[in-house]
């Protein structure tokens, strides 16, 4: 007699494969409650990486004007090349009034005083740069701080014009940044 092997077979391979509605419902039940924990860890991280973009943008932004303007003559009556003419030396007065002198734009200021006062916002000037960095504010003082305590006292008494200028520049943005940048320009 021959063996009949469907017969051989264990009754579970005869048996259709697949999920059960229980089962289905079980599985929406268990994701429903795993995806808002889920959530709930990604999403701060996430934020916390674009804020550190927006730092790290904002400390660009802040350098690359401190440069600028660092780049450009001490004084009005400075020689813009390289320190051959220096107010304060050989009858020549270093000016008094800090800001710019009337008839410049930011463009165009050749010294680092004509900056004091100016808030700047790069979407209103630059436009190459400006969707990059919108959002951000810069804001830049500049004092004479002869003896580089990093007070502008704006004394004249004090803090000789001849000597040194601070040059602070604060960038806010948003998500809280704010930063300050700080540096010396001296008359050399």
């Amino acid at each position: 007699m021959l063996n009949n092997p469907l017969r051989s077979l264990p009754t579970s391979y005869n048996k259709a494969q697949g999920f059960t509605l229980i089962e289905m419902v079980v599985g929406m039940v268990v994701l429903a409650m795993a995806l808002p924990i889920v959530a709930t860890l990604l999403f701060p991280a996430m934020e916390q990486s674009i804020k550190q973009i927006r730092q790290m943008r904002a400390a660009e932004l802040g350098q690359s004007l401190m440069n600028q303007i660092v780049a450009k003559a001490f004084d009005e009556n400075s020689n813009r090349a390289g320190g051959e003419i220096r107010c304060g030396e050989n009858n020549i007065d270093c000016s008094t009034i800090l800001g710019s002198d009337g008839n410049e734009t930011f463009d165009n200021y050749d010294d680092v005083d004509d900056y004091d006062g100016v808030v700047h916002r790069p979407t209103q000037y630059d436009t190459t740069s400006g969707e990059l960095y919108s959002g951000f504010t810069l804001s830049i003082t500049v004092c004479n701080d002869s003896n580089y305590d990093g007070v502008c006292s704006g004394n004249t008494a004090i803090d000789n014009i001849e000597t040194a200028k601070l040059i602070s520049i604060l960038v806010t943005g948003s998500s809280d940044i704010k930063l300050k940048f700080s540096t010396y320009r001296s008359n050399y």
